[in-house]
């Protein structure tokens, strides 16, 4: 391993994952043990790591794609029978048996070795070779930063808006059995329908399942909850541990909390929900910690109050305002003053 994937931390030296290529994650046990899906905490470490890390999705996927192209094991049976046949040929005995000391017996067992390795070698490279070799599908990563909004449409004519602080990532070309993506952050999707590849947003450790429909799906909320807001259609919801499925109608939207695995579902305001895809910004009852998260995801600044005693709950409706004048106007409202700096605005 190159030392430039190493950082010191804590006294130790820990592999930093973010200057991994395709070829290294593909190379490293641990996460093989999580493509296999053969050790939980692999599966639940790279899973958090994918969502913190999106820039690295493309990487992951081809790793994937090379992992299950290198997908190749003789039976035991299969190795005992050439092994068999080998050591008949070099007339000596099967590794087995006790070894003999000399020198002569150490090279004719390394040799034997060699001849073996070579041969499976060769078995595998002619069992690539007579079977066609996938090609890498090129995989797109979209990344809105602070304060902007973005359109994409994808091969099948699937229309998303990005919002800001978002990533999303997707194959060019979808396979021929389903149509998957990855988000990091809140898109609206408005689904070509096609029954017989159906559409997956997966989010973490949650995945949405639709033929063809219109749905908002939002990672930023606290506590690393996600929420899907269903308007048009019908979707299902799924976790990777397949402890259950939940369906949802149109204006019903779920709440789920990765931490608890928990589910809550309700009814919800299609426009207040979706106002961000048309440059709006609407609060209703808003608390602080509402209209702080709100703020954030859309322009990166960072609200701060120090203003303890005062009651929070504030409604007003912004259409592609700037920062300044969605706080002015909030401070104006609720008689307050504010302080800039850089990127932070505290209230008081």
């Amino acid at each position: 391993m190159s030392h430039k994937k190493l950082i010191f931390v804590n006294k130790f030296w820990k592999l930093d994952y973010t200057l991994y290529s395709a070829e290294d994650f593909a190379a490293d046990e641990f996460f093989i043990n999580y493509h296999l899906k053969n050790d939980d905490k692999a599966v639940a470490f790279w899973e958090d790591w994918k969502i913190h890390h999106p820039e690295k999705l493309d990487e992951i996927y081809n790793a994937e794609r090379l992992l299950d192209l290198m997908t190749f094991a003789l039976s035991d049976e299969e190795i005992a029978v050439e092994h068999d046949r080998l050591a008949n040929f070099l007339a000596i005995d099967r590794p087995n048996k006790p070894l003999i000391s000399s020198k002569k017996s150490a090279g004719k067992r390394n040799f034997f070795l060699a001849c073996l390795a070579f041969l499976l070698f060769a078995c595998a490279g002619f069992w690539f070779s007579a079977k066609p070799v996938k090609k890498l599908t090129e995989v797109i990563t979209k990344t809105n930063p602070f304060a902007q909004r973005s359109i994409i449409v994808l091969g099948d004519g699937t229309k998303v808006t990005l919002n800001a602080n978002s990533t999303i990532s997707f194959p060019k070309e979808f396979a021929k059995d389903k149509r998957v993506v990855n988000l990091n952050g809140e898109a609206f999707f408005e689904v070509t329908k096609n029954k017989h590849r159906p559409f997956l947003v997966k989010t973490g450790s949650l995945t949405t399942k639709v033929l063809g429909t219109k749905f908002n799906v939002n990672t930023h909320l606290q506590n690393s909850a996600i929420q899907i807001a269903l308007l048009e259609g019908k979707v299902s919801l799924s976790t990777d541990d397949k402890a259950g499925e939940i369906l949802l109608k149109p204006l019903e939207t779920v709440v789920f909390e990765a931490q608890e695995g928990r589910f809550s579902k309700s009814a919800f305001s299609s426009r207040e929900l979706t106002a961000w895809k048309d440059g709006m910004l609407i609060f209703k009852n808003a608390s602080f910690d509402d209209v702080a998260k709100k703020i954030y995801n859309f322009y990166g600044i960072n609200l701060i109050n120090n203003n303890k005693s005062n009651k929070w709950s504030y409604t007003g409706e912004f259409y592609n305002r700037d920062y300044l004048t969605v706080i002015k106007s909030i401070c104006y409202t609720k008689h307050l003053k504010y302080r800039q700096t850089k990127d932070t605005i505290t209230i008081n």
